[in-house]
């Protein structure tokens, strides 16, 4: 499809575009629209499909080994994430000064990406959300001595904030399975979200547990890497 065409007609219907993207399946806009003009918009040469679209937020707010079980892999198996990259998408990391990182993260950042302040690039955490999921999924426990580690604490990290300005996820990208390829260009074979949201009903009534676009979008992203896992909360 050509998505600047679209765009174009969006504007003529009144509509405004806010993101687009497109991969190896299919283009995507993002767009606000008045209900009246949806039916005019779906009959578009280009247009397959139209979703209401219900920003995400964080999820994952408590941790610790009674949930994850951490211990037990860690005592039966040996595992603790030698030699494995981790990326991680949340609200931000600490400070956001590589100089300065959280004592359970020293020497294992490998890269930070700004994408909800890129401008100018600021990837601390604010929100204190992205730090808890860090330390959750690899801290080393350094700073309680040992005593509060996370499910690999031998891993690297990249990370990639999310957080705009607003305290939202407007670092989300337009097509969610860029976040798990951009990591795993950086060596992540394994990518984590503490975040996500309804995919119908209504802000009053919502409802849980479709198939919606970004689920596709993040299909596509592992189809295309059989060798990374993705996970959300």
């Amino acid at each position: 499809a050509d998505l600047a065409a679209l765009a174009a007609q969006i504007a003529a219907a009144g509509g405004a575009v806010q993101a687009e993207a497109r991969n190896a399946t299919a283009g995507y806009l993002r767009a606000v629209v008045a209900p009246a003009r949806l039916a005019e918009l779906a009959a578009a040469d280009g247009v397959v499909w139209i979703e209401p679209y219900l920003p995400p937020r964080f999820y994952n707010d408590v941790g610790g080994g009674g949930i994850m079980q951490a211990g037990a892999v860690h005592t039966s198996l040996g595992l603790f994430g030698a030699g494995q990259i981790l990326g991680v998408a949340d609200s931000g990391l600490d400070t956001g000064n590589p100089a300065t990182p959280h004592p359970d993260m020293q020497g294992r950042l490998v890269r930070a990406y700004c994408l909800g302040r890129p401008a100018p690039c600021d990837w601390s955490d604010y929100v204190a959300h992205g730090t808890h999921v860090v330390g959750s999924a690899l801290g080393s426990g350094a700073s309680s001595a040992g005593q509060y580690q996370g499910t690999a604490p031998q891993a690297s990290l990249v990370f990639q904030s999310l957080a705009d300005a607003q305290g939202g996820l407007g670092g989300i990208p337009a097509d969610e399975g860029d976040l798990m390829r951009n990591a795993y260009a950086d060596g992540a074979r394994v990518h984590t979200n503490s975040w996500g949201g309804p995919t119908g009903g209504t802000p009053q009534n919502p409802q849980y547990g479709g198939y919606v676009i970004t689920s596709q979008q993040v299909d596509q992203a592992m189809w295309e890497r059989p060798d990374q896992l993705v996970l959300f909360a």
